[in-house]
């Protein structure tokens, strides 16, 4: 009993300490005052991130638990017929162990697992301390984040547990690579970046257009 409530204060404590460093909830000790509160490594009000970081990790961990859930339906349920209707004349399921990157591309090459777990690693490294870096403007550009988040953790979680991914979506209409939930969270939060983009450009080039006509 004793052994098991000292594991669980560790388990407490680890969790606490990395909320604590992304500014999710407050350090213990803090020596810095209230309103010059610094996250460490990121030069942030932690204050200033408290809410929207807190509501995009839980977004984050449910859209992971969603893709993880999938997968497992799928291996349970699918896996045992191979393919089942799901939209006729569009889509079926396909029950399909990918060893490749994003719509099986890499499949089938045998240092490619070690490749995309290192890739992937880095680049999910890279894109959360761009994120907490550099804050977003908007909750589409946080959007942005968080699906190609959690659609890259999705498969890496996969590839480093189980050396493949599942996949089972498959369209009908066309010959395409067989897909997955985490896939599809990816494909969404690249449009939305595109979208992100050009929302930024006609901003600016509305702004600059508003400056011309105040000099005029």
């Amino acid at each position: 009993m004793w052994h098991s409530g000292v594991c669980f204060k560790r388990r407490y404590v680890m969790v606490y300490g990395i909320f604590a460093f992304f500014g999710i909830c407050r350090p213990f000790s803090v020596d810095l005052p209230a309103k010059m509160e610094r996250v460490w490594l990121f030069n942030v009000p932690i204050k200033e991130r408290n809410v929207p970081l807190l509501i995009s990790v839980i977004i984050i961990i449910a859209l992971t638990g969603l893709d993880q859930l999938t997968k497992h339906l799928a291996t349970v349920y699918l896996a045992p017929v191979g393919s089942m209707p799901f939209i006729p004349g569009v889509m079926e399921l396909r029950y399909v162990l990918n060893d490749g990157a994003a719509f099986s591309m890499l499949a089938d090459a045998e240092w490619g697992r070690v490749f995309l777990i290192v890739v992937t690693g880095l680049a999910l490294a890279a894109l959360a301390v761009y994120f907490f870096w550099k804050k977003p403007s908007s909750w589409l550009e946080r959007w942005v984040f968080i699906l190609i988040f959690s659609g890259g953790l999705g498969n890496l979680i996969d590839r480093v547990l189980n050396g493949y991914v599942v996949d089972f979506f498959a369209t009908t209409f066309m010959n395409f690579a067989v897909f997955n939930v985490a896939d599809c969270f990816v494909c969404v939060g690249a449009a939305l970046f595109v979208i992100a983009v050009l929302r930024q450009e006609l901003n600016a080039k509305k702004e600059q257009k508003a400056g011309t006509d105040e000099n005029a």
